[in-house]
């Protein structure tokens, strides 16, 4: 699967995590990265506080992306327009 961040959109700190878009084979999907799994897997215990919850998710994009299109491949039914979840035991 070809994949790319959405031009014109960019991650985005949320209530619930780090929002984002990629375009994946033409269709453009939309995430949400949770804060735990930024605090459990990429060590953002004070990014909340702090402010450096985006820059956790931009020092972490490369691996948070290859997850996201994995994530989206491997299950049925998700990609209708939906917001996907990327939680802490999705990077078990």
């Amino acid at each position: 699967m070809t994949h790319f961040p959405t031009p014109g959109t960019e991650p985005q700190a949320a209530d619930d995590g780090v929002r984002f878009s990629l375009t994946i084979d033409d269709v453009v999907q939309k995430y949400c990265i949770s804060h735990e799994a930024l605090e459990d897997h990429f060590g953002d215990a004070t990014g909340r506080l702090n402010g450096g919850t985006l820059a956790t998710f931009y020092r972490n994009q490369d691996q948070i992306y290859a997850k996201a299109v994995a994530k989206l491949g491997a299950a049925v039914g998700i990609g209708n327009g939906s917001r996907i979840g990327l939680l802490s035991n999705d990077f078990k």
